[in-house]
């Protein structure tokens, strides 16, 4: 098998000198005819739609589990140190075309190659007319504008971490920082991967005018547009144009056995559109990573969005903002009662006063309700706690709430299975502000199941 191009680490330096310059349009001012050039939904039970298959590394299944549409989809196995592509041409090629597919990686997958670094997965590449092998083994190669071009969509990834992070941009063209291919990475805040589930993934390149920067590549997951770049020179002739599409998988020394699912895969020159159908905010996909209980929090009446006319799913919450979550959820009646002195005037205050009545809260000392301030896990532990009125734990689930004020508390929610604890095994992070997604997540854990 001749492997492809970039089979090497990204340094540091690399990364710093790149500017993701901002986006300026989105897929409606795209025309909305597709345009089809290919397109496989491995329907047909096999790959032979496709010109070269590692057969080791690809088959097609037709486990309902592991199939996005239809009765089959395609299925790579990543193990070992070796590797291996599906490949397709369509020559003599294109100046620009959309690479639309639908890919899933499987709960607990690990990105990590035995050098320390992250997999090369799906790419687009621009081949010579007359050579269309011309962009592989091009490995540390700056492009001389006649001989190649690439762009793969890669998981971002840091070194020696088996993270699977949000998706990227791993580049070669012929203004490139010196020998490896340049990272662009997405807007933030970027569409997380969610291992076990699908997602939508759409790249369009335009390769430009040959000798002039007027080309681009654009990324869009789960219909978000979260990568744009523009004045890019991928090529300084005609003879080198767009012409292949593939999925690598490039992860030799894998710590484990690993699979990714593939379906409906399309290139076309017209925006293809989006299959992701919106929430009830806009700024909340339907693939967000809180997507479901942000959708449960506006059906239920417990929110109507954030300031912006979105949910605002990464601002953190405020105390008032929570009395309000948290009035509405537990249907609570008006109170006749003023129990602060610091809340007057604010659009939370009949809710915080309700929530006082009914011995949520006890306000932040000294007749003060402190609204402006963030909520933070420890107290948000012990807001939930009252509300639901959940019993006492004799477990200690956590090792950094050690002296903590909220402890019983924070022990208590994780008996109820609110709380998993934060990112880091054994910890609940207790002084760590809430998000707003965050909070609908425990919100819907606590009053939703």
């Amino acid at each position: 098998m001749t492997h492809l191009w970039f089979r090497d680490p990204v340094s540091a330096a690399m990364i710093a000198v790149l500017v993701l310059l901002p986006f300026l349009w989105s897929p409606s001012a795209r025309a909305q005819d597709s345009n089809i050039v290919f397109e496989d939904g491995f329907e047909s039970g096999d790959l032979s739609a496709w010109d070269n298959v590692a057969t080791d590394r690809y088959t097609v299944t037709d486990d309902p589990a592991r199939v996005r549409s239809g009765g089959f989809a395609m299925e790579g196995v990543i193990e070992g140190d070796g590797w291996g592509e599906v490949n397709k041409w369509f020559l003599p090629g294109l100046d620009q075309l959309y690479f639309r597919f639908y890919v899933m990686f499987e709960q607990g997958f690990m990105n990590l190659r035995g050098d320390g670094n992250g997999m090369h997965f799906a790419s687009v590449a621009g081949n010579r007319i007359d050579n269309q092998w011309s962009s592989h083994g091009q490995a540390g190669i700056v492009p001389n504008g006649t001989d190649f071009f690439v762009t793969t969509v890669d998981p971002n990834h840091s070194y020696d971490d088996p993270t699977l992070e949000p998706f990227m941009f791993y580049s070669y063209f012929p203004d490139m920082n010196c020998c490896y291919g340049n990272v662009f990475t997405q807007t933030e805040p970027a569409v997380p991967i969610r291992s076990g589930a699908w997602h939508e993934v759409i790249v369009y390149v335009d390769a430009g005018t040959p000798g002039v920067a007027d080309g681009s590549q654009s990324l869009w997951i789960d219909g978000e547009l979260k990568i744009q770049v523009e004045n890019m020179r991928w090529r300084d002739t005609d003879d080198l144009r767009l012409n292949e599409v593939a999925f690598v998988n490039y992860m030799p020394g894998t710590p484990q056995v690993q699979h990714i699912w593939i379906d409906d895969v399309s290139v076309t020159t017209g925006f293809p559109g989006t299959e992701i159908q919106p929430g009830p905010f806009v700024d909340v996909s339907a693939t967000h990573q809180f997507a479901t209980e942000i959708t449960w929090l506006a059906d239920s009446g417990i929110t109507t969005g954030c300031s912006t006319g979105g949910f605002c799913p990464n601002d953190p919450v405020t105390r008032d903002q929570m009395a309000s979550f948290l009035a509405r959820a537990l249907g609570l009646p008006a109170s006749s009662t003023d129990w602060f002195g610091d809340d007057a005037g604010s659009v939370h205050e009949p809710n915080i006063n309700s929530l006082a009545d009914a011995g949520v809260t006890l306000g932040c000392g000294g007749a003060s309700y402190c609204p402006a301030e963030l909520v933070e896990r420890d107290q948000m532990a012990s807001f939930l706690v009252r509300a639901l009125g959940l019993p006492a734990s004799s477990a200690d689930w956590f090792t950094d709430d050690d002296n903590n004020a909220h402890e019983p508390n924070i022990n208590s929610l994780a008996d109820s299975a609110i709380t998993q604890g934060c990112a880091v095994t054994g910890r609940f992070c207790p002084d760590d502000p809430v998000t707003r997604g965050q909070m609908a997540a425990f919100l819907y854990r606590a009053f939703a199941t």
